[in-house]
C-alpha cells in the first residue's frame, strides 16, 4: 500500500530587519479593511508603528484580552463582522496568533500573523488551541487553511522579553537533539562509501554560554568499526537545525570548530585530542 503524506505552508512566509515596513503591500493582496488584533504588549509597544506602516489602509485595532476563550473569539468575530473586515491581522504571542486564525476562519476572510515572540508555532499551523476563561485547555480546531501571511520581524523578535526567547531557545534544542540523532542513524546514506552500523547509543548534549552554544554527541556502537563519522554528524546537523532557527534574529551565526574530542575502544584503543 502506497503511503501518502500531506504538508501544509502559509500562502506567503516574510521576514527579516524591519519586515513590518512590508505590511501594508502585503495586506493590500487581501483587501483595504481589517481587523488588527493585538496583544496586550504589542498594543502597547508597536501599535504606532502599525497604524504608521498601514497608513493606506483601514486597520481597526483592537487589543486582546489575553485567553483564547470561546467569549473572545465571538466578541472579535462579531467585531470583524461590524468594520465588515476583509482580512485579520493578529500581532502577539501563540493566543493572540490562535486567535486571529479562528476569527479569520469563523469570517471567511484571509488572516496575516505577526509573531512577537520566538517560543511559538502558532504562525505555521492551521490549528489553534481554544482555552476556558480560567486557562484551561478546552478543545483543539482545525481552519481550513494556513494564514495566509507570516510576516516575521527580526528586530521585533529580537527585542522580546528574555524568557520568551529562552522559551523558544528551549523549543530549537529539542528540536536540534532529534535531528542529531536522526543524522548519526543515517550517516551512511549522507557519506559516500561510510558504513552503515548499528548504534547503541546517541546523547547529545548542549552547553550554553553567553554568546555561543556548544554541542557534544557522544555515539556507541558494538560493530566493527569507529563512530567518528557518526559523531561528526550528529553535531553538524544539530548546529545546521539551530542556525536555520536563529538565522532571523542573528545573521551573523557561524558554525566553527567541528571535531573528534576522543574515541575509545576499537582495534586502535583510546584516542584523545
Amino acid at each position: 500500500m502506497a503511503m501518502i503524506t500531506k504538508t501544509l505552508f502559509p500562502g506567503r512566509y516574510m521576514q527579516g530587519f524591519r519586515a513590518t515596513g512590508r505590511l501594508e503591500n502585503e495586506l493590500l493582496n487581501f483587501g483595504k479593511v481589517g481587523l488588527c488584533i493585538m496583544a496586550p504588549s504589542a498594543m502597547k509597544m508597536l501599535s504606532g508603528r502599525i497604524r504608521q506602516q498601514t497608513a493606506g489602509l483601514r486597520l481597526i485595532c483592537e487589543k486582546f484580552n489575553r485567553e483564547c476563550c470561546d467569549r473572545e473569539i465571538e466578541r472579535l468575530a462579531n467585531l470583524g463582522q461590524e468594520c465588515q473586515a476583509q482580512f485579520v491581522v493578529a500581532v502577539g504571542g501563540g493566543k493572540t496568533i490562535d486567535t486571529g486564525k479562528i476569527v479569520a476562519d469563523r469570517l471567511g476572510v484571509s488572516v496575516a500573523v505577526v509573531p512577537t515572540i520566538a517560543s511559538t508555532d502558532a504562525p505555521c499551523s492551521a490549528c489553534a488551541v481554544v482555552y476556558s476563561e480560567e486557562g484551561v485547555v478546552v478543545r483543539v480546531e482545525y481552519q481550513k487553511k494556513n494564514p495566509d501571511l507570516v510576516l516575521v520581524d527580526s528586530e521585533i523578535i529580537a527585542n522580546a522579553p528574555e524568557r520568551f526567547l529562552i522559551a523558544g531557545m528551549g523549543d530549537a534544542l529539542a528540536t536540534a537533539r532529534v535531528a542529531a540523532i536522526l543524522a548519526a542513524k543515517r550517516t551512511s546514506d549522507l557519506i559516500p562509501l561510510c558504513h552503515h552500523l548499528a548504534l547503541t547509543g546517541v546523547d547529545i548534549q548542549f552547553e550554553i554560554g553567553t554568546a555561543d552554544i556548544a554541542i557534544t554527541a557522544t555515539v556507541r556502537t558494538t560493530d566493527r568499526t569507529g563512530v567518528e563519522m557518526e559523531a561528526l554528524t550528529a553535531v553538524s546537523v544539530a548546529a545546521l537545525t539551530l542556525y536555520d532557527m536563529i538565522k532571523a534574529v542573528d545573521r551573523a551565526a557561524r558554525i566553527d570548530d567541528i571535531r573528534v574530542v576522543s574515541k575509545v575502544g576499537g582495534r586502535t584503543g583510546e584516542w584523545t585530542r
